[in-house]
């Protein structure tokens, strides 16, 4: 009974985060999958510092970090952190100026456009007085009366 609630309970957190159980898996299995690298760039770079400390205090402090006493103490855990979030804190920089740079461009396409809608226009209104019989845009009728009428036969 006790596992039946903890599974209640379970997906009533689901229901309150709208996802599914599936969402929720893999949501589980990436946060997994990146603590996984973060703990291989760990060990990596772990591995060179300590060729480089060769047999001193600093080396005697890498291995101490390396033991998982004190994660926050670890000196090589800190510095990976902090690379991994330069990284990124870069690459959303490129990426907002790069959207940046992209809307400008849009920007200018639609003003663009807009002129070219606005000439477009104009020319259609030139090629009506053009094919108008008196040269007028609204097909002859000026305003000027030349003593015709449509009714009848001019007089």
């Amino acid at each position: 009974s006790f596992l039946l609630l903890q599974l209640f309970i379970f997906h009533v957190g689901l229901k309150r985060e709208k996802i599914t159980t599936y969402q929720y898996i893999i949501r589980d299995s990436t946060k997994k999958r990146e603590k996984a690298m973060l703990a291989n760039k760990i060990r990596h770079r772990r591995v060179q510092e300590l060729e480089h400390a060769g047999n001193s205090v600093d080396a005697f402090i890498l291995k101490v970090g390396g033991a998982n006493i004190c994660k926050k103490c670890d000196p090589v855990r800190k510095l990976v952190v902090q690379e991994i979030e330069n990284a990124e804190y870069h690459e959303s920089c490129a990426n907002s100026q790069q959207e940046e740079e992209e809307g400008a461009v849009r920007t200018a396409v639609r003003k663009r456009a807009d002129v070219d809608d606005d000439s477009s226009s104009d020319d259609d209104d030139d090629e009506d007085i053009k094919n108008s019989p008196n040269g007028s845009a609204n097909g002859g009728s000026n305003g000027i009366s030349n003593g015709s009428s449509s009714l009848g036969p001019p007089r």
